[in-house]
């Protein structure tokens, strides 16, 4: 079981959501912006994720081009897309899930085929 999320907890940005105006920083900003996820993600939604295992992916490159660690429990600012690596995977946008994959260092997640 995962422990509660501090408030002052920062959240990593990825690169591919530099196009939004006024990203929040914290747990405590993020969680007066957030919506339930009612319907399945489609590309280029915004999720707020918290790593709870780690894969093959370990960084994240954040706007400022600059890579950044992440571990289990920090707080991710991603967006869903499609992606395909001839010497990695293939990603899609999935269904409604409880877990998805990050899919570049970039930021884009979605789930592995």
């Amino acid at each position: 079981m995962q422990r509660p999320i501090a408030p002052n907890a920062r959240v990593k940005w990825g690169s591919a959501t530099r196009v939004l105006p006024n990203r929040p920083l914290t747990w405590n900003d993020v969680r007066r912006c957030l919506r339930p996820m009612s319907r399945a993600p489609k590309a280029h939604d915004v999720m707020i994720g918290r790593v709870v295992e780690m894969g093959r992916h370990t960084g994240l490159e954040l706007d400022s081009g600059r890579k950044a660690k992440f571990f289990v429990g920090d707080l991710l600012g991603l967006v869903f897309g499609h992606r395909y690596a001839t010497r990695q995977f293939l990603g899609e946008v999935p269904p409604l899930l409880n877990h998805y994959h990050i899919l570049s260092q970039g930021g884009v997640c979605g789930r592995v085929v």
